[in-house]
C-alpha cells in the first residue's frame, strides 16, 4: 500500500493515491500505518489539497497512531502551497502542542 501511494505521489496522481489509501484503510486498519498516512498527506501536498491533508492528519490522531514531523510538515506545506497561512500556522501550533518538532522555521 505504501509503495503504491508513493508511486502515485511521484506521478502527480494525488486522487489515485487517496483512493488506494482509503481502500486500504477501510479494508484493514491494521495494514495502514503512520507511513501510509504520511504518504497520503504527501499526495495532498503535491496538489495543494490542504483540506484533505488536514483531514488525514486528524485521521492519524483518530487511529491512535503516532504523528511525526513528516506528518505535520507535509500538512503545513500543503496549506502553504494553497496560501492557507492561517491553517499552516494552526497546524504548526498543533505540532508544538503534541511535542513534535517539525523543523519548519517560524516567524
Amino acid at each position: 500500500c505504501n509503495a503504491a501511494i508513493s508511486m502515485c505521489v511521484h506521478a502527480a496522481r494525488w486522487q489515485l493515491a487517496l483512493i488506494i489509501f482509503s481502500k486500504a484503510h477501510q479494508r484493514s486498519r491494521a495494514g495502514v500505518d503512520t507511513i501510509s498516512f504520511n504518504a497520503a498527506i504527501a499526495a495532498c501536498d503535491k496538489a495543494a489539497q490542504w483540506r484533505h491533508s488536514l483531514d488525514i492528519l486528524q485521521a492519524i490522531h483518530d487511529s491512535r497512531l503516532e504523528t511525526t514531523a513528516v506528518s505535520y510538515t507535509a500538512a503545513v506545506s500543503s496549506c502553504a502551497s494553497a496560501a492557507e497561512w492561517r491553517w499552516a500556522l494552526w497546524t504548526l501550533t498543533q505540532a508544538r502542542l503534541q511535542g513534535v518538532a517539525t523543523g519548519v522555521l517560524e516567524c
